[in-house]
């Protein structure tokens, strides 16, 4: 199984070199090992041979390989004449970490219509649904590389640019291996949960609007994000007295009242088992958080033409 790295996506990015191989009869990747900064290949014609992490590893069209720091590979096989691929490296500036498959399925879970996400995943390899909008920023950036901008802004920002879009690509496949039918009922029973999270959810109540056996409901929720139903009305629910912390003056009593917690000391035995630290800390954390007043979207006049 493909190692899964837990890319932030919010961290600002800094290009280092950019490349589209084309390699003559008899190339063989030379022995690398990547001291601070990151490379991703995209597969372009035939196959590229590597051995990474002692690992066989062939690179096909469309193929997409993610090296992080610290991980050595080399060529394991001579590749025919007319194998190429593009090249790009990049330092991440922040911290990348091995997830597991399920991480990332819980992980779905819990952000499966965010769109302000703070990660993005990408496994040592994949295959790309779409392999032009991948090449054509390449493209792009190789040719701002070539280019004589007055900034470095701008190749950075095209950098994120690409990390983004393969770690959408590869969200996107991964979800698209689950049966069709059963993720989309997944879907409805999850934003379900979401919208009524406000109230008083069990899980027999949750299965009975779905017309499903309690039992049989929990089994699906683990098979696909390898959680309880009541574990991820739980996460729901601690996402939401997240935002209240942060975006209103209520006090934790408040709070609990709001989101239907049997209590107070439970929503905080549950808040810190979860997040690892208290409501108050966590709250505390967040002092400059705009509050829910005319501060948050002043009636600004808009400037004249």
């Amino acid at each position: 199984m493909s190692p899964l790295y837990q890319i932030p996506i919010n961290e600002h990015y800094t290009f280092f070199k950019v490349g589209q191989f084309i390699c003559d009869e008899d190339w063989l990747h030379k022995e690398m090992l990547l001291k601070s900064d990151c490379e991703i290949m995209v597969g372009l014609n035939h196959e590229i041979h590597l051995l990474v992490d002692q690992q066989p590893i062939t690179l096909s069209k469309g193929d997409v390989l993610f090296i992080p720091p610290n991980v050595p590979f080399k060529g394991q096989h001579h590749s025919v004449k007319g194998a190429s691929f593009f090249w790009l490296h990049f330092f991440p500036n922040s911290l990348i970490r091995l997830i597991t498959e399920q991480d990332f399925a819980n992980y779905l879970l819990i952000n499966l219509n965010a769109s302000d996400e703070k990660n993005g995943i990408l496994p040592q390899k994949f295959t790309l649904l779409s392999l032009e909008r991948a090449v054509i920023l390449l493209k792009q950036i190789l040719d701002i590389s070539q280019s004589y901008y007055f900034t470095s802004h701008m190749i950075d920002c095209m950098t994120k640019v690409i990390i983004i879009e393969l770690c959408q690509q590869y969200r996107e496949s991964f979800l698209s291996k689950r049966p069709q039918h059963e993720t989309k009922r997944m879907e409805d029973i999850s934003n379900w949960i979401r919208v009524n999270i406000y109230n008083h959810l069990t899980v027999k109540e949750v299965a009975d609007h779905f017309m499903l056996n309690p039992d049989y409901l929990t089994r699906m929720f683990k098979k696909f994000f390898g959680v309880s139903t009541i574990q991820y009305i739980n996460s729901m629910k601690i996402s939401e007295v997240k935002q209240l912390l942060v975006t209103t003056d209520y006090t934790l009593i408040e709070i609990a009242d709001q989101l239907n917690f049997n209590s107070e000391k439970y929503m905080m035995k549950l808040f810190k088992r979860l997040e690892g630290v208290t409501p108050t800390q966590y709250r505390n954390s967040f002092p400059k958080t705009y509050l829910n007043t005319l501060n948050v979207d002043p009636d600004i006049p808009s400037p004249k033409k």
